[in-house]
């Protein structure tokens, strides 16, 4: 298990979303939980980077499934933190785009560049 706990308790503002993570196969899943916008953006990049500079794992999967809209500044967190990422030679993707964030990673022209090269089954393990 990652020792990283203490950054995913729900934060006490009402505009942050839920975050949660898990450990899995050597993975550590990200999973933002609502909306990822101007309001939010900054505790998004402040968990991501954190989470790229603390973990051990070979993978790092940001699962936004459960996002129902992400904004373009939200979508730079993500490169910001893939490059990081790179530094750290830590692979970080995007995976469960559907509705509105997907929508926005076509129009940027991010769908192909983020999204995870392995197919990946629900519990984030390679299928």
């Amino acid at each position: 298990m990652f020792p990283m706990r203490e950054l995913f308790e729900p934060s006490a503002l009402s505009a942050s979303p839920d975050w949660r993570q898990r450990a899995v196969d050597g993975a550590l899943v990200f999973s933002p939980v609502g909306d990822l916008d101007l309001d939010t953006a900054g505790e998004f990049e402040r968990r991501l980077v954190e989470i790229v500079d603390r973990t051990d794992a070979p993978l790092v999967l940001v699962d936004l499934a459960d996002v129902h809209f992400i904004d373009a500044g939200s979508v730079s967190v993500i490169l910001r933190a893939r490059t990081k990422a790179r530094r750290r030679n830590v692979t970080l993707c995007v995976r469960g785009l559907s509705g509105v964030p997907a929508l926005v990673f076509d129009a940027l022209g991010l769908r192909e560049t983020l999204i995870c090269p392995v197919p990946l089954d629900d519990r984030g393990q390679a299928a």
